[in-house]
């Protein structure tokens, strides 16, 4: 890890910064271009493997009076211009933000058992184990059918430490989503489950992910974006990886290592399209190359008791020698059953409904902040954690034998 990313501090005020957020308001919503006042610190991220990548991060004071929540979280954006990136931060800071428990939220409490409607299969049962004392429900509705359900609050909103009664098994972060409408920001919502389900699926479950052809679409244009962002730097070697599980739902992973097999970094997306997926997986990627060198900074400039959680699994994760790991190499001969990518929302849902997929969402659009944001809950789909485990992973992990104990202990994120 001998090259490090640079920060630049963004000051909107100045004549930069105001021209940077005049061109973001073009493309986006003056509702998502007021966050920017939300921000506490807003500052370029510039990688030495990628020139030609934007990133921009931030911080976001979550909460207030009225919640009796209090955080001050990162929110990061990344693209191929400094607009786009931008936005995507604002975007990212407004749903956080609308994830924040505000009074009146809570429909009923009580135990699970004495409520009616509410949801408490497959991974939320399970955390319902060793708990019997009443809890908090919030109101959603079934995707498929449009029917009220309530779902355990904590699954779904940030909350202060004096009303948490149930621990989140993965972070409230995944499965919300802000966009331009709320149908824009269910879809990523949702999608963004399916990517958490095959990613679980492939790195904690064993399944062998497979290859993209030379010629297929998404690799020419995950190709093309990445010699856009690399340009002359070619420190590390890169290729993508198709993990689309039995849903059918395009799911890539870009991975990419240094010369030695060292220095591990993985980007994620799901989409609609392969070619989009490819492209969102490799702008994730860039960003998630800066984590293990940005840990690795603090740790020389601050000492190991400095290191937070996040920091130390960055640097196990680049520690980890790639070489003949079987989970980073396409598999042969392994095809998924051909499938018809859904075309929208709608299609999406349908294909989950057909496949036992249960789905719930939650308009989580707040008067306080403006811009669509909707959590997805499916009990059904994998977290990204394997302190639950639905039956999906359980059946992976079976028919792999077991071969995610080959990458035990290194996270991906």
């Amino acid at each position: 890890m001998a090259a490090y990313p640079t920060l630049s501090r963004i000051d909107i005020s100045s004549p930069p910064g105001a021209e940077l957020l005049a061109r973001a308001s073009r493309i986006a919503s003056p509702e998502v271009i007021d966050i920017v006042n939300r921000l506490t610190r807003l500052f370029a991220v510039h990688s030495p493997f990628a020139p030609g990548f934007c990133c921009i991060g931030g911080e976001v004071a979550l909460g207030g009076d009225n919640t009796g929540y209090a955080s001050l979280m990162s929110v990061t954006g990344n693209g191929e211009n400094f607009e786009t990136a931008l936005v995507s931060c604002l975007a990212e800071a407004a749903d956080f933000l609308s994830q924040v428990e505000r009074p009146g939220d809570v429909e009923v409490a009580g135990p699970r058992a004495s409520i009616e409607a509410s949801v408490a299969d497959g991974w939320i049962a399970e955390i319902f184990t060793n708990i019997d004392h009443p809890v908090d429900w919030i109101r959603a509705k079934s995707a498929a059918a449009g029917t009220n359900v309530l779902l355990p609050a904590d699954i779904c909103l940030r909350r202060a430490l004096a009303r948490q009664q149930i621990i989140p098994p993965a972070p409230l972060s995944s499965g919300a989503a802000a966009g331009p409408d709320v149908a824009s920001a269910a879809l990523r919502a949702v999608l963004e489950l399916c990517e958490r389900d095959a990613v679980t699926l492939w790195w904690r479950g064993g399944r062998r992910p497979r290859g993209f052809p030379l010629e297929h679409p998404a690799n020419r244009a995950a190709t093309a974006l990445i010699e856009r962002l690399r340009g002359p730097i070619r420190e590390r070697r890169t290729w993508l990886l198709d993990i689309t599980a039995d849903l059918g739902i395009a799911t890539v992973a870009a991975v990419s290592v240094e010369a030695s097999g060292r220095g591990l970094a993985c980007g994620f997306a799901a989409r609609l399209d392969e070619a989009d997926a490819a492209c969102a997986a490799v702008l994730e990627l860039c960003q998630m190359e800066m984590s293990a060198p940005v840990a690795d900074i603090k740790r020389k400039e601050m000492g190991e008791n400095a290191l937070n959680d996040a920091d130390r699994r960055h640097l196990r994760r680049a520690d980890f020698s790639t070489i003949d790991c079987d989970l980073l190499a396409p598999a042969v001969g392994i095809d998924l059953d051909p499938y018809e990518p859904p075309g929208n929302l709608d299609d999406l849902i349908d294909r989950l409904m057909r496949q036992g997929i249960p789905l719930y969402l939650m308009d989580m659009t707040r008067a306080d902040v403006k811009v669509p944001t909707v959590r997805a809950v499916s009990p059904a789909l994998q977290p990204f954690t394997d302190t639950v485990l639905t039956d999906r992973l359980r059946r992976t992990r079976e028919e792999s034998g077991n071969a995610h104990l080959e990458v035990d202990g290194v996270s991906l994120m």
